[in-house]
């Protein structure tokens, strides 16, 4: 029995809850996965993109696939079009809005507040204290590193100490809330006999079930300071190096275990030096400079 229009889009639109825009951070990886389980739906009868783009409230045709693609941007009409068609929530419809104009937009502010408002709208629709939890620690980088601070010997709560212990300088402000916020999330504590905060867990390591976009503000941040050590922190206290490699798939997803495992190894190096008394930062980014063949990359 042929599938009607109407099965189609109701079964679309039983993919929101499931497979949300929250859960993404680029709308044409969204729509790539919308449209594989359509195509998964629809197994025994020919789906396609034109069938897809209607679906979605875009009028027949292909602007799905230029779109998941890469070949034309989603507007913000578009956007409406198709959260009309899924029937988002409000929360889900917004999110998906502020993609759009966080992924268009080539302004790093601009791109800043889009990003501060996904990771706000993700806040507010996080399902488990164990998400919310990893959105609040990563929603700014300076919590990160005040929680590994809290770990030096000679650490003091005072926030001009802490200030002036970072080559990137934070307020008493930014600092106290930080402090604070590790307080309420029960990662350290104030200690009356040694006058100081101290850590109630050693390491924090965010669960892979959280979205990209929760902790893609921390790694942006990060790469940032990055760049600015090239030119403020001296050559004996950093360590810059690349790679560029022609690679298999599976050469690849081998590396990405590799640097799992030693990003296990490298805490564990931490743990046998106890005395600790300063801070470092190491960055790991791998990502692919071409398509691959498969991919259409001939």
């Amino acid at each position: 029995m042929s599938i009607s229009s109407k099965e189609r889009l109701a079964y679309l639109r039983s993919l929101v809850e499931p497979c949300p825009p929250s859960g993404y951070s680029s709308y044409s990886i969204y729509l790539k996965q919308l449209y594989e389980e359509m195509q998964a739906f629809m197994a025994d009868e020919s789906y396609n993109y034109n069938l897809f783009s209607e679906d979605l409230g875009l009028g027949f045709g292909n602007v799905s696939w230029l779109i998941i693609h890469g070949k034309r941007k989603m507007t913000l009409q578009s956007a409406a079009k198709i959260t009309s068609a899924l029937a988002l929530p409000d929360k889900q419809k917004r999110y998906l809005k502020a993609l759009v104009s966080y992924n268009n937009s080539k302004d790093i502010e601009k791109r800043q507040t889009y990003l501060d408002q996904l990771i706000g709208l993700r806040s507010q629709v996080a399902k488990g204290d164990e998400e919310r939890f990893v959105l609040d620690f990563y929603s700014h980088w300076s919590h990160a590193v005040i929680f590994e601070m809290v770990g030096l010997e000679s650490f003091e709560s005072d926030p001009d100490w802490i200030s002036n212990m970072l080559h990137t300088k934070l307020s008493k402000k930014q600092i106290q809330e930080s402090l604070s916020l590790l307080e309420r999330l029960k990662l350290i504590q104030f200690d009356e006999t040694r006058n100081r905060h101290v850590k109630l867990v050693e390491d924090f390591e965010s669960p892979a079930t959280v979205p990209g976009i929760g902790v893609m503000q921390f790694h942006l941040k990060m790469i940032e300071l990055g760049m600015e050590a090239l030119e403020q922190v001296p050559p004996d206290s950093r360590d810059f190096s690349a790679l560029t490699l022609a690679i298999s798939e599976k050469g690849r997803d081998a590396i990405k275990e590799e640097l799992a495992a030693f990003r296990k190894y490298l805490m564990f190096i931490a743990s046998k030096y106890p005395e600790k008394d300063q801070l470092v930062e190491l960055n790991f980014q791998m990502f692919n400079l071409t398509k691959s063949v498969s991919e259409g990359g001939k």
